[in-house]
């Protein structure tokens, strides 16, 4: 079965990006580009994905998403490429309540893209190992590398260290309303 990364580009998933390189693990790391991650992010996946072709090794599959919706007056049918357009045109913006954005935008992109049956490789760190649940999921069975080998946030860092590469800050979206309020300072890190 094939190995997928889902790759986030923060601290946790270039870690374990890193972790199964040294491993030895056949993978293929995997980004949905969706518009709406900090502009941080995408430096940082610019300056990795230069760092693993100078050493020769696969670069990250970028995926772009493709919803189709239509706009408030419901008279077109468009096909939105970027979390922020479609929240934009529909005048619907990410909530609590309900993660459809998370759906939309991402899992349900890389679902289509995935050969199944696979694995999927999460970043989450030993930390976190209480978000872990044994799952699998339409051909796709979640697994956790960081959490397998013991490895918790600052042991991530270590890992970014050692590779000579800057440590990246949180990823995550800009408009989630998830996020914490405060500078991008405190994502550092």
């Amino acid at each position: 079965m094939k190995n997928y990364l889902s790759m986030g580009f923060g601290v946790n998933s270039v870690a374990m990006h890193l972790h199964l390189l040294d491993k030895g693990v056949d993978f293929e790391s995997v980004f949905v580009h969706h518009g709406t991650d900090w502009p941080e992010t995408y430096n940082y996946a610019a300056g990795f994905q230069w760092w693993l072709k100078s050493r020769g090794l696969r670069p990250v599959t970028i995926l772009r998403p493709a919803q189709r919706g239509s706009r408030p007056s419901g008279t077109y049918d468009v096909v939105y490429d970027n979390l922020y357009d479609h929240s934009w045109g529909l005048k619907m913006f990410p909530s609590r309540v309900s993660r459809w954005c998370t759906d939309k935008f991402k899992t349900s992109v890389l679902s289509r893209y995935h050969k199944k049956p696979c694995f999927v490789f999460i970043g989450y760190d030993w930390d976190e190992r209480h978000r872990a649940k044994i799952t699998s999921k339409s051909g796709m069975e979640f697994r956790w590398p960081l959490i397998e080998a013991d490895i918790g946030r600052d042991g991530c860092k270590q890992i970014i260290s050692d590779h000579g590469l800057p440590i990246p800050m949180k990823s995550g979206c800009y408009i989630c309303p998830f996020q914490r309020v405060c500078t991008l300072n405190c994502f550092a890190n």
